[in-house]
């Protein structure tokens, strides 16, 4: 599987940030199970998300982020299994 690093100059839409969390899907799923016995996120899915910009996702465009707008109370870029 490979990711796109994101950085300061790329502004991905809410479109790009759900297609990367499905990407995700397999990785998350397989680390699921430890994550929950650990009772925390295991480190290679923060790394994974982190590589794939879902945490610059949430804090205004002036902290130079990428604002994902909201749409009564649920976030826009949401992924379905």
């Amino acid at each position: 599987m490979t990711m796109t690093q994101t950085s300061a100059t790329t502004s991905p839409d809410a479109g790009d940030l759900t297609a990367r969390v499905r990407e995700l899907q397999p990785l998350l799923a397989k680390n699921s199970a430890q994550g929950k016995k650990d009772r925390r996120v295991l480190e290679e899915s923060i790394q994974a998300l982190t590589g794939a910009g879902i945490f610059m996702s949430g804090p205004p465009r002036s902290a130079d982020r990428v604002q994902v707008g909201r749409q009564q109370g649920r976030p826009h870029a949401t992924v379905n299994s």
